[in-house]
């Protein structure tokens, strides 16, 4: 029986319209971040760059090039990277900031060590409170 959802056909097909395939940008795009070599792989372009990275896919080679550009700054007063350094991107600008309030405190009774991250303080505790053991 036909529906709202699944309109009653004869013999037609139901033609849904083309993905599109400007999802991978052309080599032109690709220039502004790398050169193109006979393989059809691509090596970034950034001056001074002395990465031996050959990239296949154009993703990869904006993603490598985004690291050299530092536009993400910490907020907070006196920290080194607040003027310099800088980060490529907000997930690194948001680890480095945890570190101004660290919540994670160790879990090792008498130890009053606290960490921005779970994982530093797991080390934390296998390299302190149980080497020899």
């Amino acid at each position: 029986a036909a529906s709202a959802a699944y309109p009653a056909t004869s013999s037609q097909e139901i033609s849904y319209p083309e993905p599109s395939r400007s999802v991978s940008p052309g080599s032109a795009d690709l220039r502004a971040y790398g050169n193109p070599n006979k393989q059809g792989t691509w090596t970034c372009a950034y001056p001074g760059c002395t990465s031996r990275a050959v990239f296949t896919r154009g993703c990869d080679l904006r993603k490598h090039h985004k690291r050299h550009t530092k536009s993400f700054f910490c907020q907070y007063e006196g920290c080194p990277q607040s003027t310099g350094g800088g980060f490529s991107s907000k997930k690194d600008l948001a680890r480095h900031e945890a570190k101004h309030n660290p919540e994670v405190s160790c879990t090792w009774e008498g130890c009053d060590r606290v960490f921005s991250r779970v994982d530093n303080m797991r080390d934390h505790v296998k390299r302190i409170h149980m080497k020899g053991s």
